[in-house]
């Protein structure tokens, strides 16, 4: 593994971490002004903006990752950049306007929130978080990781200050938060556009934004099929139930997205040395040094998120309000879920590197449907459960599919060998404390971290020379 990804690695990480931590600590604050069918509306329209964000870009922005390298001159290089920034404001603007003509067909996708003023403050802030896609996608592909780390940052301070001013001062509830959301995504906007006019050459090469659109239009598919499995199963638990349960099941996922902390920050380092290793070495000396790069990755995941679940009973009643206590329940699941779906990242660029985007697309298609099947099956006869596991099998499909594809493009297999039993340890300590059920909360947390304690030391001991290997 490279210095350099190793030292971008750990800069994403901290620039991940300390906003997510600081998140995780003011989610009880908030919870504290928002009664779960607050955090339901809210949590139901981030499903809404999550896939007008997809409408918005067409993905023509995930080209950025990929083209930018075939561009040899800076020229060339700011020219591409212009073309897709001209191209996806443009996009951007067209939708938000058929968006508004068409607001009382939108209004219906959720029959119980009234369009203005929740649709209209979630929409509104999808679109000025646009604004800085080019700019943060510039400073990850040219790695320059401490400049990206600061933007977000910025991004995170003003958010939250505006919220807490909102929420927490002025206490206008789920219709605040929104519109919290959207006054912090405004502000920013002209900030992203000094530093876009510092990046880019304002004109549309037409060919350039052929090879983007030819590039980014199979992802889209890709993207629809992920916002499905992450995100759709608010929409069927608001249909058959309450906004009450889409707020608890919301929150479990918050507790359980704590697992993307550490994997988002590697991938946002990885996706570009990936493609760099990729391109500029033999194919077997890049195969076996991202190689040991997807083991460490799945390694990390594997033991951040047995932590996640071995405490998730005490962090929501430590935390929260007594009416979210029933969400620890789900977390341990849709955790699971993620282990699996965040180890199958490198299969993707896998595939990608061969540019067959289609490949991927179809598998998310196939995926997508079969999650939309499980929740229609599953939701309305075990509710939040039955969206939980349906976003485990899925995944578990999804991992299945995705692994048998790259086999055929430029595979790089894991280690089975160190990971799958570490995977079946964890799982097995997890059902004997639920089994156990401890009901003194401090002698449970003291066990459970002796237990973290032992089980780091045993893999540590076990697979030193494996660990040591992959390090060096």
């Amino acid at each position: 593994m490279s210095k350099k990804l190793i030292q971008n690695t750990s800069i994403y990480a901290v620039g991940n971490i300390l906003p997510q931590a600081a998140n995780f600590i003011l989610l009880p604050l908030f919870t504290k002004f928002l009664s779960p069918e607050d955090f339901g509306i809210i949590s139901a329209l981030s499903v809404l903006t999550s896939v007008l964000a997809i409408f918005f870009t067409l993905a023509i922005d995930r080209s950025i990752f990929r083209l930018y390298f075939d561009y040899t001159t800076e020229k060339d290089k700011k020219n591409f950049l212009g073309t897709v920034s001209i191209a996806l404001y443009a996009i951007s603007t067209l939708v938000l306007i058929i968006i508004f003509l068409l607001n009382k067909l939108v209004g219906k996708i959720y029959s119980s929130i009234e369009f203005y003023p929740f649709y209209t403050y979630a929409i509104l802030a999808a679109y000025f978080e646009l604004f800085g896609i080019i700019p943060k996608a510039y400073f990850r592909v040219v790695e320059k990781a401490k400049v990206f780390v600061l933007i977000s940052f910025i991004q995170f301070i003003v958010k939250n200050v505006i919220l807490i001013l909102i929420v927490v001062v002025l206490k206008q509830g789920a219709s605040g938060y929104l519109k919290g959301m959207m006054y912090s995504s405004l502000v920013l906007v002209p900030i992203f556009l000094v530093i876009q006019a510092r990046i880019i050459n304002f004109r549309f090469v037409l060919d350039m934004f052929k090879s983007s659109i030819f590039f980014s239009l199979p992802v889209l598919p890709n993207l629809l099929s992920a916002w499905v499995l992450n995100l759709s199963d608010r929409i069927f638990l608001e249909k058959y139930f309450t906004l009450k349960d889409v707020g608890i099941y919301s929150l479990s996922y918050k507790i359980a997205s704590l697992v993307l902390v550490f994997s988002a920050a590697f991938y946002s380092a990885y996706s570009p040395h990936f493609f760099k290793v990729a391109n500029t070495n033999e194919i077997s000396i890049a195969k076996k040094a991202l190689f040991k790069t997807n083991t460490i990755y799945v390694l990390l995941i594997l033991i951040f998120s047995f932590g996640i679940i071995l405490f998730s009973k005490e962090i929501i009643i430590l935390l929260f309000e007594s009416e979210y206590y029933s969400a620890y329940k789900l977390i341990p699941i849709i955790v699971l879920a993620y282990i699996i779906s965040q180890s199958a990242g490198p299969l993707n660029l896998s595939i990608y590197q061969n540019k067959k985007t289609v490949v991927v697309m179809v598998n998310m298609i196939i995926v997508g449907v079969i999650n939309i099947l499980l929740n229609f099956l599953l939701i309305p006869i075990y509710g939040a459960f039955g969206a939980a596991y349906a976003t485990l099998i899925t995944y578990i499909s999804l991992f299945v599919i995705q692994y048998h594809a790259a086999r055929r493009y430029f595979f790089i297999p894991y280690n089975f060998k160190i990971l799958l039993p570490l995977l079946i340890l964890f799982i097995a300590f997890h059902s004997f404390f639920v089994f156990l059920d401890i009901e003194n909360m401090y002698l449970s947390i003291i066990i459970k971290l002796i237990v973290i304690l032992i089980i780091c030391w045993i893999t540590y001991i076990k697979y030193k020379k494996e660990i040591v290997v992959l390090f060096t």
